[in-house]
């Protein structure tokens, strides 16, 4: 497998004083992909929590709570598939969106990717810049919907 790591991801670090950190969960069984994956969204601004198989990443979401998911279909215990269908069906898990990065390419696969709620599929061999944007706009959605805390001394309520 080829994983494409471009030099323009050297300029995707874009952490800022005062932003509020952004949180993936990578679930991906191969050692130097997990790895890669880890590098690459670290430098675009993310804490990564690494996540082996699937059944690890089910386990990891009742205390962790990340801003997206980056997901492999074809791993041991529990496929990509079967954690696709716990996260929809799960009453007890947020709404996370979720990125499928596979090397299972036919259409019929994404079809059923998305028809299970991920929101992005992304194939095998990747672009890092690629794959920092598109987990970088998930999170930004789910950043935007998050409700936001009056500053310290305002209102909530305006006062007529």
């Amino acid at each position: 497998m080829k994983i494409v790591f471009d030099e323009s991801s050297r300029s995707l670090e874009q952490k800022t004083k005062g932003a509020e950190q952004q949180y993936a969960l990578v679930v991906e069984d191969d050692p130097d992909t997990n790895q890669l994956i880890n590098i690459v969204l670290t430098m675009g601004g993310f804490e990564v929590y690494p996540a082996w198989n699937g059944l690890e990443a089910m386990r990891s979401l009742s205390s962790l709570h990340p801003d997206v998911i980056v997901l492999d279909l074809m791993m041991p215990r529990m496929d990509g598939w079967a954690v696709l269908e716990q996260l929809r069906a799960s009453k007890m898990v947020p709404n996370i969106p979720v990125i499928v990065l596979t090397a299972v390419y036919d259409a019929d696969s994404q079809r059923r990717a998305r028809t299970l709620g991920a929101k992005d599929y992304v194939n095998k061999p990747f672009a890092s810049a690629d794959l920092v944007s598109r987990v970088q706009a998930l999170a930004a959605f789910v950043l935007a919907a998050k409700p936001t805390k009056p500053a310290p001394g305002t209102s909530v309520h305006e006062s007529s």
